[in-house]
């Protein structure tokens, strides 16, 4: 089948088993949408993301809580909301009970439950007012990492606190996790991480293979993993006997990590002052803002209950990420030239792509461009078929048409009775003529080994595509 449409931007796969099982899919290949404020958004800079259970994405910012339902933003500050002691908000999470909890930069810790908001500060007992991260455990209690005062337990309704007077590696806490064991992991300022397990507290520092500066970002994968985030050491990684370190320039691309999440498909993702990577199957993938990401910075990465992706960044809005039935193959993925003409499914399964730079067969995932050492020796490609026989026939904007038989391209144009050289269309019937639609020459057919041309009044027109 013959899709007659010219392809601006590569080429477009609509096929279900490449979206579902193809782990190996880049993220230029997901479907992006970006929101920025001329498109509504209030600020630009997003430092945290998260869903409540009625649907909403909640964005948080350096100037208030913003809601969104995928076309029109709310904002909530203090002015509007007055338990929302600062608009500075640093850290969004909504638990198991679908209560969203929302930690700021001196304002406590507030949230938003049916409807409602609410806040806790140091006079309720709260570690400190600057809240840094939040947590729930799988015990349903929840950790929060403050600025200055160490963690904070919320259980049944009262705090407790554990700080560096209990053997915390240090009172600034930028992450917290929770390993397949039930302990608990914190990202602290300085060189440590600190595991508190049974309460008893152990400090993971460089004597124990543990390098990172201030780590920022923590995960706990489905494999029994955990990962660190860290400013100026780079991506580390803690399988439960060693730690192993991913740095910039071999294998992501900044040593600052922001953000680091794992999405249903087991694929990790890092957001880094270098834009958003992708790990899967042992290979880094990177999304940059040189790729059309808007923003180099990501802050922020939230997997929603659709799977979509949805990333935060410093300065350039927020961009959602989903990884559709619909692919884009463009030179990044091996194609040889984005502007597509022509596109043909023979019956060997191979697909056949007409573009400005030659003919490319997709095959096995595999792009395979090299046909001019075969006789292909003009680019622009712009209509393609298999005969039945084998024969590959390739249309030709201003050569002709070129024939792959007994291993090479036989190249025929005008001289060999064609009536134009640019050949916008090739088809086989049932009885093996081939038919041939000519940019301002009309109809072609070819049979008996020779071309003859269709009388124009016959079909009312000069231009066959």
């Amino acid at each position: 089948m013959l899709i007659k449409y010219l392809l601006l931007l590569g080429i477009i796969f609509s096929f279900n088993c490449e979206a579902q099982t193809n782990p190996s899919k880049k993220i230029d290949q997901y479907v992006r949408q970006s929101w920025k404020s001329e498109n509504g958004l209030p600020q630009n800079s997003i430092t945290s993301i998260t869903q409540t259970p009625d649907g909403f994405i909640w964005l948080g910012s350096k100037e208030g809580l913003i809601r969104f339902d995928g076309v029109e933003f709310v904002k909530y500050d203090h002015n509007k909301i007055k338990q929302l002691k600062s608009n500075d908000i640093w850290t969004l999470k909504t638990d198991s009970k679908g209560v969203m909890w929302i930690g700021t930069n001196g304002g406590g810790l507030s949230y938003y439950s049916k409807g409602k908001f609410g806040n806790y500060s140091l006079k309720d007992g709260l570690a400190d007012d600057g809240v840094w991260s939040v947590f729930e455990d799988s015990k349903g209690k929840l950790w929060i990492g403050t600025a200055g005062g160490g963690i904070s337990v919320l259980s049944n309704g009262k705090f407790r606190t554990i700080n560096t007077n209990d053997g915390l590696s240090g009172n600034y806490i930028w992450t917290i996790i929770e390993d397949n064991k039930g302990a608990i992991w914190a990202g602290t300022d300085g060189n440590f991480v600190s595991r508190i397990k049974n309460d008893e507290i152990k400090i993971f520092d460089s004597s124990e293979g543990y390098t990172g500066d201030y780590t920022m970002a923590g995960l706990a994968d489905r494999n029994g993993n955990l990962w660190f985030g860290a400013a100026g050491i780079g991506l580390i990684k803690y399988d439960g006997g060693k730690f192993q370190i991913y740095q910039e320039g071999k294998d992501i691309p900044s040593n600052i990590i922001w953000s680091i999440i794992q999405d249903r498909k087991g694929n990790i993702w890092i957001g880094s002052d270098e834009g958003l990577t992708k790990y899967s199957n042992g290979v880094f993938d990177t999304y940059s803002e040189t790729d059309g990401l808007p923003g180099g910075t990501v802050s922020s990465i939230y997997e929603d209950s659709e799977g979509n992706i949805w990333v935060g960044t410093k300065g350039g809005g927020i961009s959602k990420f989903t990884d559709s039935e619909i692919t884009t193959f463009t030179t990044k993925e091996g194609l040889s030239h984005n502007n597509v003409y022509s596109v043909y499914a023979d019956y060997n399964d191979n697909l056949w792509i007409c573009t400005s730079k030659g003919l490319n067969k997709y095959k096995d995932r595999e792009f395979f461009s090299t046909y001019k050492k075969l006789g292909l020796n003009y680019d622009i490609v712009i209509s393609v078929t298999r005969r039945k026989n084998g024969e590959i026939w390739l249309g030709t904007d201003g050569s002709g048409i070129f024939r792959f038989i007994d291993g090479k391209f036989i190249n025929y144009t005008k001289e060999d009775g064609l009536v134009s050289n640019t050949v916008w269309s090739i088809y086989e019937d049932s009885k093996g003529i081939v038919w041939i639609g000519a940019d301002g020459g009309g109809l072609v057919k070819y049979e008996n080994n020779s071309f003859q041309g269709i009388d124009n009044e016959k079909i009312k027109g000069e231009y066959i595509s």
